[in-house]
């Protein structure tokens, strides 16, 4: 367990002494950051060891849970987020490591990162935007984790009300699937789900990866928030979150994959 608690608190107060960053969005999403640690921190061990690598960092809101939690963190962004004043006076203050990455799928994107030398992988809700083939990507992951590490997923259930899947009258309407045409033109790439997973698909994408990746855990998460909670506290598959977490026991196998056309 962690050798330090973090509280809402103790999280808002530490943004709050730094203008600039986004305090309503942190004060929405506080729970899942502080959830999806409190989850991690219930089954790991802290002496194999406390570097985190957090992909997507964005206001560094989840970095810092782990940080205050004790750990060493390495918040990864593109160059305009990491380039934020209010950012990088988060980061220097608390200790926080800032690596700008200019394209996400480049391969040797994590480059600066010495092999094996990280133990915790955090994508907190940014597999659902990726809109490139991700091999290399993970190969820079698998590449970057000490034997014994474990990577972090978590992402929006396919199946939650009001997700995709229950858009049958926008389908039956000839109105297609997935993402509709105005938001692919009227918003900025990253701020599409793209790609949004069931629980078994999730499951199946590290078993496509390498057999070097075993899913420790898989869980459904609750949004209290939710309008349809009180049913989803009944039916786990309709639960707003995914909460996967992936261990490389060993560095064997490699990624597999080869994408082709």
């Amino acid at each position: 367990m962690a050798e330090r608690a973090v509280t809402e608190q103790a999280l808002l107060d530490t943004f709050a002494q730094h203008e600039g960053t986004d305090l309503d969005y942190l004060r929405w999403h506080m729970k899942r950051f502080l959830g999806t640690y409190q989850r991690f921190d219930e089954t790991w061990d802290h002496t194999r060891g406390t570097t985190v690598l957090d992909i997507g960092a964005h206001w560094l809101h989840q970095s810092m849970v782990f940080r205050l939690a004790g750990y060493d963190v390495i918040a990864a962004d593109l160059p305009v987020t990491m380039e934020r004043e209010a950012v990088q006076r988060v980061a220097q203050q608390h200790g926080i490591q800032l690596l700008s990455y200019p394209d996400l799928s480049a391969p040797g994107v994590f480059s600066a990162i010495a092999d094996s030398s990280v133990h915790v992988v955090v994508l907190a809700e940014i597999i659902e935007h990726i809109t490139f083939n991700p091999v290399e990507l993970w190969r820079e992951i698998h590449r970057v984790m000490a034997p014994g590490g474990r990577i972090i997923v978590t992402t929006p259930n396919y199946y939650r009300p009001g997700g995709y899947a229950w858009r049958l009258p926008r389908f039956l309407a000839g109105g297609g699937g997935g993402i509709p045409v105005k938001d692919i033109l009227g918003y900025h790439t990253l701020a599409h789900h793209w790609k949004e997973y069931s629980r078994k698909e999730l499951v199946q994408y590290f078993a496509l990866l390498s057999a070097d990746f075993e899913v420790v855990k898989c869980d459904y998460t609750l949004d209290e928030r939710s309008r349809t909670h009180w049913l989803q506290k009944w039916i786990k598959g309709i639960r707003q979150g995914l909460h996967l977490e992936i261990e490389i026991r060993h560095k064997s196998q490699g990624i597999v994959l080869a994408p082709g056309w």
